[in-house]
Parts: C-alpha cells; sequence; structure tokens
C-alpha cells in the first residue's frame, strides 16, 4: 500500500487512460440497459425460441444473411426495418430477438421496436459472434 502513491503518480497518464477506459464502459453498458433491451446469451435465447415461440429478426443485410443465418430467422435489414413493421404488429406480445454481428445494431433496433410498443424485446449479447464462439449452427 506504500507504494501506491508513488505509482499513480508517477504513472499518471496510465492511471488517466485506464479511469478514462473505465468510464466509457460503464456509460456504454448504462446506455445499452436504459434503452429496455434485454440482452440473451446463445443459451437463453435457445429457451426463448423453444419454450416461448419467440420470433427471430436477423437486422444485418440480405448479403451477410444469406452467408449463413440462425435456423428460420427472418431478415429485415436494419435500414428498412420500419417498412417491416406491419408484419410485425400481429407478435407485438410475443418475444422477438434481434440479431446482428456483433450484437450494437440489434439493440439500437430493439430500442425502436420498444417505442412502437413491442412488449418482449431482446438482442443476442454480442451477436452471432457469441453463437458462432459457442458452436451453434448456422443455415445458409
Amino acid at each position: 500500500m506504500d507504494k501506491l502513491i508513488p505509482f499513480l503518480t508517477e504513472h499518471y497518464i496510465l492511471v488517466s487512460l485506464f479511469i478514462l477506459v473505465l468510464i466509457l464502459f460503464l456509460l456504454h453498458e448504462f446506455r445499452l440497459r436504459s434503452r429496455g433491451v434485454k440482452r440473451l446469451s446463445p443459451q437463453d435465447l435457445t429457451l426463448v425460441i423453444n419454450r416461448q415461440k419467440g420470433i427471430i429478426i436477423d437486422v444485418r443485410d440480405s448479403k451477410q444473411f444469406a452467408n449463413g443465418h440462425i435456423a428460420n430467422a427472418r431478415n429485415y435489414p436494419k435500414t428498412q426495418l420500419e417498412e417491416f413493421l406491419p408484419k410485425l404488429e400481429k407478435h407485438k406480445s410475443r418475444p422477438i430477438v434481434l440479431i446482428c454481428e456483433s450484437g450494437t445494431h440489434s439493440t439500437a433496433a430493439g430500442s425502436l421496436l420498444k417505442k412502437k410498443g413491442f412488449e418482449q424485446v431482446y438482442s443476442l449479447a454480442e451477436g452471432l459472434i457469441s453463437w458462432k464462439k459457442d458452436s451453434y449452427p448456422l443455415v445458409k
């Protein structure tokens, strides 16, 4: 403990950068949680699909979708999501799970659905990256 103060004063740039990164991380997490979109692990996603009859919406573009997607996923690109809302209206009370490559775009798309009155909106945490990492299958 007696070496902490000298370390902090000698490495103030390193300590400042650490604090900055920590603050940015916390702000990012707070922003994600404030959107009201719950993030699911791949395991939780399979439970929502199988037990609650969840609907999977892949918000990546059609080219990425064609290269591999989760079985039974619908491709509604994020840039065109509002055009597809009428198709989703009848499913407002069902769980809707949004998927993208990393989890960022799906969370943003989820906040749009929440604003439009959808009740159970989820996003796959870390997107398809986590899905592939856990060795779950993709279809083409």
